[in-house]
C-alpha cells in the first residue's frame, strides 16, 4: 500500500507543469546595491581622512613654538 502511495505522489510531483522560478539576475558584475555601498563607503572614508588632516593640523598649530 505506502508503494502504491509513493509511486502517485511520484507521478503527480513529475507530471507538474510548474516551471522553477529563476532567481533576478544583477545586470553587471556587480549588483548596483553593492556599487551604492561601495560609494557610501568610500564616502565616509574621505570624511575621516578630512577630519583626521584637520585634526594634525590643528595639533601641530597648538605645538608649534611661535
Amino acid at each position: 500500500m505506502k508503494v502504491v502511495m509513493v509511486l502517485c505522489i511520484w507521478v503527480l510531483v513529475a507530471c507538474s507543469q510548474e516551471k522553477p522560478v529563476e532567481a533576478a539576475k544583477p545586470e553587471g558584475v556587480i549588483p548596483q546595491a553593492q556599487l551604492r555601498a561601495l560609494e557610501k563607503a568610500k564616502a565616509v572614508e574621505q570624511t575621516l581622512l578630512d577630519a583626521d588632516a584637520a585634526r594634525r593640523a590643528k595639533a601641530d598649530q597648538a605645538t608649534s613654538p611661535e
